[in-house]
């Protein structure tokens, strides 16, 4: 979905664009365009998640041709909409559908002089300047990185992150497979599914767990310190190939294997 508002806000050169531009957005963009309630699914979903593709859309500057002057992300104040109301700058003498180079020429902002009194923000913008030699660049933005848009760009933006825990290293990496990571993921978030965590959880299973135990060495109920380290089995497993990892010293226990 963000790659068709991409698609909608650079023009990309296909036919399902040109149609989107032609009949849902008649000349207008898609940042004011209104839905209307016979839309399809497709149109009704882009409305719906616009807002939250809007603050990574960004326009670099060039000659300002292709770039809404009130809609548009284009400067650190924008876009100018969330202060100048439709009202506020068709009085000014604009229009809603003018670019930022209508309201640029002979190297000045065009801005009445009593916005720059009520709103203090458009003098910050005396320090942008348009360039007529270069076209305008429509970028994402990750962070306060500007790229060009791609999947992991957009899913970057979008999503909660959180500072890397101590062991991201053990279970994430160019060369793992990507079924054992998962495995391993729920290892190390104490998730798998072993018999101490069914006696807690499903009562009704209770009398027949109590007659299960391990079944590499049947001398205790599983979990996930007894089942990779602790039992007999696997410490001997452990206890062979540990040298090769240069932790011969490291004693059989998890958190210490880990750490």
């Amino acid at each position: 979905m963000a790659f068709h508002v991409w698609s909608i806000i650079t023009n990309r050169e296909s036919l399902w664009v040109a149609w989107m531009h032609s009949y849902p957005l008649r000349g207008r963009t898609l940042w004011n365009c209104k839905p209307v309630t016979n839309c399809c699914w497709s149109w009704r979903k882009i409305i719906q998640i616009r807002s939250e593709f809007r603050r990574c859309i960004w326009v670099k500057l060039g000659n300002g041709n292709s770039t809404s002057a009130w809609y548009d992300f284009w400067c650190d104040g924008g876009p100018l909409c969330s202060f100048l109301s439709p009202r506020v700058i068709t009085r000014a003498g604009f229009g809603l559908a003018d670019t930022v180079q209508d309201v640029y020429g002979d190297g000045t902002w065009n801005w009445p002089v009593e916005w720059r009194n009520l709103f203090p923000v458009i003098n910050q913008l005396d320090q942008l300047h348009c360039n007529p030699d270069t076209s305008d660049r429509t970028l994402w933005k990750v962070g306060n990185n500007l790229t060009d848009f791609s999947s992991s760009s957009a899913w970057d933006s979008i999503r909660n992150t959180e500072a890397d825990v101590d062991w991201v290293k053990i279970v994430w990496f160019s060369q793992c497979i990507p079924r054992h990571a998962f495995n391993m993921w729920l290892v190390m978030r104490g998730k798998l599914l072993t018999q101490d965590k069914i006696l807690q959880c499903d009562l009704s299973r209770r009398k027949s767990m109590n007659m299960m135990c391990c079944v590499l060495c049947y001398a205790n109920v599983d979990s996930h310190e007894h089942l990779f380290f602790e039992c007999g089995f696997s410490s001997q497993v452990w206890s062979s190939v540990r040298t090769k990892g240069n932790m011969a010293s490291v004693d059989s226990k998890w958190r210490n294997i880990v750490d």
